[in-house]
């Protein structure tokens, strides 16, 4: 029998047990659900400084040292100073996404009372407890994520032209800028969930809270991309970030670099006195809107959302449009609804459009054109090839991840009682389902922009074969749906994090641009077009053929396979066909 362990006071118990279940929170269904996620997501952003190191780019080695033999510092310190902005931006955006994931167990929960309501601790200690849990989860994500930038940072920026060629203080002065921009952006973020808890009526916070958490995601996601424009920073460019970035965050604590290096340069002196301000002001903000939100807080939780009563006669819905068969009908109403109702669906697909925002307005940033006057027409041009597919591209799967995981799964057995009866209809619902909100509001907004820019036949040759492109990743990337939307377990973490961002990158980074390009040549020349028409509709009909083969035959998933291979349904099958000849072996 194991001793039992001596307690060493109710809020250090619970703050202990806080920080144990920091990702279970209201995402996961059962404890320790998203541990082999976070694992994965901790193995690779850890390393994450390696790909600021450019002795490890092939095409700059020995980049810092042709800078070393300049006769002049201004160079190499221009450079230094672009990479040490452009690894505490990546430090900064890492933070704020995890911040983001854990958005939920910044403060307690509705789980956290309920479970907590029966036991001898007062709310008080829940609420200590819990901020004693996000301080040390803050202060011990940004020392795992200063730690390999302090290493080699100053193997990195050193030389005859550092302000400081030493070792140690070189360290010293990485580390405390990069801890100081991580606690500073995970602070910020939980005090705008303090700010929101007290500003926002109590009927629209949830509502609020899913919004403003999927812009902040775009937003960080947008500035995350902007990082390599940033290490690339010329010295004419270095030499203007007084003009443009004296209120950056990556700016106040590159100055707080410079200050405890030894550069008593008064911009650099003026921001570091900034970013200690701004770390000094996050906390105090948090600890301060900590206490007052405890009541209101409490008053949230116990309360719950205000419902709205609403007549039980059923109003109209635009997804009745879809189809007037009522089982397939039920099933939008169902998925509407979740998506409506469930905080954590709602904020899956807000962050995946998100996410699509920052990449489509990056791609525009990239390409230019839509800035400049006399080249507009251009952008304009991209904006309609690119935008479309690239959406396609990033909400398709967005949709798919929200509709993985579960909303009450206890609850999926009156689906299987009705199973046999509303299979096909079922599927055929969950497809239309996600036509409507992916592809259609991408094409309805494409397709005026496209006629004011090409003309009818040109935007409607151009507008077909982008349609079938994309209902072709639709195809590809359903092939092996099986399941109810948010009625099925779910097992996160089952693919490397590593191999998703490749799949995004190769995708988005190559096959997205270059079948735009030739959609935009079809467009032009209907010669073309009618030869990249079936080059594109015959993989999508295979697609659709064999994905619609035995619909409605093989049994629906209600448990995540994990790392089994699913097997359609034939085991369940070959087991009734056994009794079913077993019966007539004995009756005959």
């Amino acid at each position: 029998m194991n001793a039992q362990r001596p307690t060493r006071g109710r809020t250090r118990e619970l703050a202990r047990h806080f920080l144990r279940h920091m990702f279970d929170s209201e995402w996961s269904a059962s404890t320790g659900q998203w541990q082999p996620a976070v694992v994965g997501l901790l193995a690779l952003i850890l390393p994450s400084a390696m790909l600021l190191v450019r002795e490890l780019d092939p095409f700059q080695q020995g980049y810092y040292r042709r800078l070393l033999a300049l006769p002049a510092p201004e160079p190499f310190r221009a450079a230094v100073m672009a990479d040490e902005i452009g690894v505490l931006l990546l430090l900064s955006v890492v933070t704020g996404v995890i911040a983001l994931f854990v958005w939920q167990s910044l403060y307690p929960s509705t789980r956290d009372c309920l479970a907590l309501a029966g036991l001898p601790v007062r709310p008080r200690q829940v609420f200590a407890a819990r901020l004693a849990a996000a301080g040390c989860f803050a202060g011990g994500l940004a020392a795992g994520l200063t730690l390999l930038p302090a290493l080699v940072a100053p193997s990195e920026f050193g030389g005859r032209w550092a302000i400081d060629s030493s070792w140690g203080a070189a360290f010293v002065a990485q580390a405390t800028a990069a801890w100081g921009a991580c606690v500073f952006v995970f602070f910020a973020l939980a005090a705008a969930q303090g700010l929101l808890l007290n500003l926002v009526p109590r009927r629209w916070h949830a509502r609020v809270s899913t919004w403003v958490q999927a812009l902040l995601a775009g937003g960080l996601l947008l500035a995350g991309l902007r990082l390599w424009t940033v290490r690339d920073w010329p010295l004419a460019t270095v030499r203007r970030i007084p003009e443009f970035g004296a209120w950056w965050p990556p700016v106040w604590f590159a100055g707080v670099r410079e200050y405890l290096l030894g550069n008593r340069d008064p911009f650099w002196g003026m921001m570091a006195a900034r970013g200690g301000i701004a770390l000094a002001g996050a906390v105090a903000l948090t600890l301060t809107l900590y206490l007052l939100s405890y009541r209101r807080y409490r008053k949230l939780l116990l309360e719950g959302p205000a419902r709205v009563r609403h007549s039980p006669t059923r109003r109209w819905s635009p997804l009745d449009l879809l189809s007037r068969d009522p089982r397939q009908r039920a099933i939008f109403q169902f998925l509407s609804t979740t998506l409506a109702r469930s905080r954590t669906h709602r904020a899956v697909w807000l962050a995946y459009i998100g996410g699509a925002a920052a990449v489509l307005l990056n791609s525009s940033i990239v390409d230019g054109a839509l800035w400049v006057s006399r080249r507009r027409q251009a952008g304009l041009d991209f904006l309609v090839l690119f935008w479309p597919l690239a959406s396609t591209a990033i909400l398709l799967p967005g949709l798919r991840h929200a509709m993985r995981i579960p909303a009450e799964l206890p609850a999926h057995w009156m689906f299987r009682l009705r199973e046999a009866e509303g299979r096909a209809a079922w599927m055929r619902a969950v497809e239309r389902f996600i036509a409507a909100y992916t592809l259609a509001p991408i094409y309805l907004l494409a397709i005026p922009l496209s006629i004011w820019l090409h003309g009818w036949m040109p935007a409607a040759r151009m507008t077909v074969l982008q349609i079938i492109a994309s209902l072709a990743m639709f195809e590809a990337l359903f092939q092996s749906w099986q399941q109810l939307p948010f009625a099925c377990s779910y097992q996160p973490g089952k693919r490397p994090l590593v191999t998703v961002i490749s799949g995004y990158v190769g995708v988005l980074g190559a096959l997205v641009p270059a079948v735009s390009l030739f959609i935009g040549a079809a467009g032009k020349s209907a010669i073309l077009f009618w030869v990249l028409l079936p080059m594109l509709a015959a993989p999508w009909l295979w697609l659709h053929l064999a994905r619609r083969e035995g619909w409605g035959e093989a049994p629906l998933l209600y448990a995540d396979p994990g790392d089994s291979v699913p097997d359609l349904g034939i085991r369940e099958m070959r087991v009734q066909t056994a009794a079913l000849t077993g019966s007539g072996a004995i009756s005959s």
